[in-house]
């Protein structure tokens, strides 16, 4: 779902992403939205002042607004609200103004993510590399995705099954 919200800077798309149907992201009967909005330049802009929390509320209700809409009543079953900004990104995963993706897709990193990449290095033995910046594309749930995958590459070259389990 795309939302387009109003802001001080301009009108900026709120994309909204449901995760309710993988039941690693959120407990049983419970779903999860995310989403992004709003340039870096902006939250750096008002980091450390009042109005960046202000900012963060005011988001989550013109969220909740929008989905509304579409979903009346559904303010009474949110638990919990929190409004991840780009700076939070960087502060957790040092990534440059907060990306949220690696690679660009491209007719080249096209490729690249339906032939995977290889996890490895020439001469370089017992290293595996894992993350955003490994899968075009990128993203949190493309790197959890990343560091599964170099996991069973680990078990594989050990000779042990690869098990996964519930958590």
């Amino acid at each position: 779902m795309v939302v387009s919200l109003s802001y001080r800077p301009r009108i900026h798309p709120v994309i909204v992403t449901q995760h309710h149907h993988n039941p690693g992201s959120v407990r049983a009967g419970r779903w999860l939205q995310s989403g992004q909005e709003l340039p870096y330049s902006y939250w750096q802009h008002i980091y450390g002042r009042k109005l960046y929390d202000t900012e963060q509320i005011q988001v989550a209700e013109q969220v909740i607004e929008q989905i509304e809409r579409v979903m009346p009543g559904i303010r009474a079953d949110i638990e919990v609200t929190d409004v991840a900004t780009p700076l939070s990104y960087e502060r957790y995963t040092g990534n440059w103004q907060g990306a949220t993706s690696g690679f660009l897709l491209t007719k080249q990193t096209m490729r690249m993510l339906l032939l995977g990449v290889d996890k490895t290095l020439p001469g370089l033995g017992n290293f595996y590399m894992a993350g955003q910046w490994v899968e075009p594309g990128g993203s949190v749930p493309t790197s959890a995705m990343s560091g599964r995958q170099a996991i069973q590459l680990l078990c594989h070259a050990d000779g042990r099954p690869f098990e996964r389990s519930e958590a």
